[in-house]
């Protein structure tokens, strides 16, 4: 698989360039016209150009992943008939896809398998930046804020329970050497203003956009993809910003909800096709990472069902595809000390309590002891008298 560059956000290329040009009308024709004028107009088009196309990914190079062909504004040309984009978690789902962009919800999709992309829990919401220097004389230690923002978090501190992300899915490509298979979905997007959409939901999180390779991928119902005719894109993981789930940044059952219920409904769709009878299964086998801190967030966790319609089905997934001690280390969120909370803090307080309390006995044994020696040391020389 060939390699080019990570591909640039959907802007609009010709209205930036335009905008310059204008700035620059406006410096003045005569001031234009001299060698100064010339020198700051190609510095401006050479500052703009150098924004909207970035430098290449180094880790995307090494791994083999993008398609040959030279990247165009947004990848979007006209002078290919299809444009697809490669959805593997929350994007299968139509109801996610309509968020971005109502179109995307009775789009041409295709169920897919591809390889040389590792998909896992490896993409941490972000966290605010830091805020604002209104914001930070609210804060009495300075100091302890810049200490925090090193940690990262935007300067919130990490104990805070107001802004809460999760971790949410993510591929790498795979070393040299190394294998990797995921299943998926591919959409058509149906122009460059829905692509600019779906890039400012992706990019916005962290990800890059990638373009991947046609011999990659295998189509599992409906034609086949042809050079020339499709392109097709997907969001990788960003270097530096991969990390597993922590307590912080737990794996959340709404999100697994989402993705889940999204390949049921292909597997649902096209019931019947050999290939994608175990279509959600397979999601949860080719995902790495499940053996970290889950919590289930479902607004009525004894009641799923009253939220999610297809709790059940979702559920039964995760149970035949996952081992118990995965299973087992899901747990609700705290809002509150529980009673098991306090019987817990009750025994560790009991158990301290009768740990003093030898200690003291033992002191006040040894004390009286030698209150016992020191008197009997006493009346032994008049006991000889």
């Amino acid at each position: 698989v060939s390699v080019t560059r990570p591909l640039p956000r959907a802007v609009g290329c010709g209205a930036t360039v335009s905008r310059v040009k204008r700035t620059s009308a406006a410096l003045g024709a005569k001031m234009m016209r001299s060698p100064h004028g010339q020198c700051l107009r190609h510095l401006i088009v050479l500052v703009v150009t150098c924004h909207i196309w970035p430098l290449p990914n180094s880790h995307l190079h090494q791994a083999g992943l993008l398609a040959g062909a030279a990247a165009t504004e947004s990848g979007w040309s006209d002078n290919y008939a299809r444009h697809w984009v490669l959805g593997y978690g929350s994007l299968v789902s139509k109801q996610s896809r309509a968020v971005t962009d109502e179109s995307l919800r009775d789009v041409l999709t295709k169920p897919v398998r591809v390889t040389g992309l590792a998909r896992g829990w490896y993409a941490p919401g972000r966290m605010p930046s830091a805020p604002s220097a209104s914001r930070r004389h609210l804060d009495d230690d300075r100091a302890t804020w810049r200490q925090r923002r090193a940690r990262g978090g935007g300067g919130l501190a990490e104990h805070q329970q107001l802004v809460l992300r999760p971790t949410f899915l993510g591929v790498m490509p795979v070393g040299p050497g190394e294998t990797a298979t995921l299943n998926g979905l591919l959409f058509e997007v149906p122009s460059l203003e829905v692509m600019s959409r779906i890039d400012a939901r992706e990019l916005g999180a962290q990800y890059d956009k990638v373009e991947v390779d046609l011999e990659s991928i295998q189509v599992l119902v409906g034609d086949a993809l042809e050079k020339g005719r499709d392109r097709v894109y997907t969001y990788v993981m960003q270097k530096g910003h991969s990390a597993r789930p922590s307590e912080r940044f737990p794996i959340v059952q709404s999100y697994v909800d989402i993705c889940v219920e999204g390949f049921l409904a292909v597997q649902e769709e096209y019931a019947g096709v050999p290939e994608l009878t175990r279509f959600a299964e397979e999601f949860v086998a080719t995902t790495h990472g499940w053996d970290a801190p889950w919590v289930n967030d479902r607004a009525y966790p004894f009641r799923p069902w009253a939220a999610v319609p297809k709790a059940r089905e979702i559920d039964m997934v995760l149970v035949e595809s996952l081992p118990s001690f995965v299973l087992d280390s899901i747990h609700l969120p705290k809002a509150g000390p529980t009673w098991s909370d306090l019987g817990t803090a009750l025994g560790g307080f009991l158990a301290v309590a009768l740990g003093l309390v030898a200690v003291l006995a033992f002191l006040m044994g040894w004390f009286a002891h030698s209150i016992r020696l020191s008197y009997a040391r006493q009346m032994s020389p008049k006991a000889s008298d």
